[in-house]
This record gives structure tokens, sequence and C-alpha cells, in this order.
């Protein structure tokens, strides 16, 4: 079994405390760690998965902004769904990016958000453009 001093739950697991009706059992947690290679690891005997923040600024920066919470913060989710909507269309991986576009949606609806402040920093224009195209579809 995996052991972090800080983890931050995202993913799924989060989407679901936050409320929303996607449900999923799979717990995703962000950490930072110098131990492992990998950039994300598999605890086989919990099927938690952990995303090493580790050398990706994005991933550092939300981690640095959060590290005080068991579970990513609604704006953090946000961001966090901002940027995996669009690794998944890059990896057309279609259902993935249908996923991330509901939990977005979601996320400003309930939660009455506007921008994702940090994901913008780590997008190419026109990636920042796609989601931007996103948010103004919901906020009509």
């Amino acid at each position: 079994m995996v052991k972090y001093i800080t983890k931050i739950l995202i993913g799924d697991k989060a989407m679901s405390i936050l409320g929303t009706t996607r449900l999923s059992e799979s717990s995703c947690y962000l950490v930072l760690e110098g131990n492992f290679i990998e950039d994300i690891l598999r605890d086989e005997q919990t099927g938690s998965i952990y995303v090493n923040a580790l050398g990706n600024a994005f991933y550092e920066e939300i981690y640095r902004s959060e590290k005080n919470n068991l579970i990513a913060s609604p704006q953090a989710m946000l961001n966090l769904r901002a940027y995996d909507y669009i690794q998944y269309l890059n990896g057309k991986e279609f259902e993935k990016a249908a996923q991330a576009d509901y939990d977005i949606r979601f996320l400003i609806i309930r939660y009455k958000l506007q921008d994702i402040n940090i994901a913008k920093k780590h997008l190419s224009k026109l990636q920042l453009q796609e989601i931007e195209n996103l948010l103004k579809s919901i906020k009509k």
C-alpha cells in the first residue's frame, strides 16, 4: 500500500463528493513525490491512482495551491478537468473528453466559476481557445 504525507483527492471520486451525478468509485490522488519514477502510479491493493506533480509545472501549481486540502476545491477541479479535456481530445479519447466536458459544465453551473486561472497558463493558444469556446457555450 502506498502512503503519502500529503495527497489531494482529484478525479471522479472528488467530483462525486462535489455533487456530480456521474458517480465513480475510482480514487485518484495528486501527490508531490520524488521517490517514484513514473508520472502515474497505481496501488494494486487499493486500486488508487497517484498522479505525481513533480516535474509537471501545471500539476505542481495545482498541488501547491491545494496542498492544505484533502479534496481538490471546485476551482482546482475546473482547472484539472479543463486540462484533462484537452489531453483527451489530443489523444482522441472522445468518451473521456465527453466526461470532462460534463464535469466542466457541472462545476461552472453549480459553483458559478468563471475562469481556468491555472490551466490557461499551461495551454497553447489553440488549446486555450478550445476551452474558452466551451466556457462561453456554458455561460449563454
